[in-house]
């Protein structure tokens, strides 16, 4: 019945993605630092929100009973996939290998681990093999997606070309993602 009320495809775009209650508003909380008692997804909500100020457009993407949520962030076409860990110790293996996991899941052009701590050298060691960002919090402000680990250009060579609609078919326009 709510598919009838609407009168396009796009009014229906436009209804879904408002009514979307993991999507952020990024003026749902003032700019501040994460507070210290603040659980993982309070976290989480806190760098998506931290992101779409910087005019990323992000989802938080739960993954399950096994796995933890996954913050996916685009921008000028650059897709990246998060893991953000609020924690009191450095950063272990377990958080990369995650990243990397939501990255291929979510074909992803980059990964990237955020957190309030440090990353120790077992886990440094498999960003690099496995090409994920290691991030602090602060770092999301001005995060540039074109500097991220994983991200390339795309020649001309893989872009598409356009064609002309079928007869009698509009065009829509398609969002093509490149992977390096």
């Amino acid at each position: 019945a709510m598919v009838r009320d609407l009168a396009d495809e796009s009014a229906f775009l436009d209804w879904f993605l408002k009514s979307d209650p993991l999507k952020v508003d990024p003026d749902e909380v003032a700019h501040r630092q994460p507070e210290p008692d603040m659980g993982p997804a309070e976290f989480e909500r806190w760098c998506s929100q931290s992101l779409c100020r910087s005019h990323w457009i992000t989802r938080i993407v739960p993954e399950g009973e096994d796995r933890p949520s996954t913050l996916l962030a685009e921008k000028d076409d650059v897709t990246l996939s998060l893991q953000c860990r609020l924690d009191s110790r450095p950063v272990g293996i377990k958080a990369v290998q995650e990243a990397a996991e939501a990255r291929d899941r979510h074909l992803c052009m980059a990964a990237a681990v955020v957190s309030n701590q440090t990353f120790a050298p077992s886990a440094q060691a498999m960003a690099r093999q496995n090409g994920v960002n290691l991030l602090h919090y602060n770092e999301l402000a001005e995060l540039d997606p074109h500097a991220l680990k994983g991200v390339t250009p795309p020649s001309p060579a893989e872009t598409p070309a356009r064609t002309e609609p079928a007869e009698g078919r509009e065009a829509r326009p398609v969002h093509v993602f490149h992977r390096s």
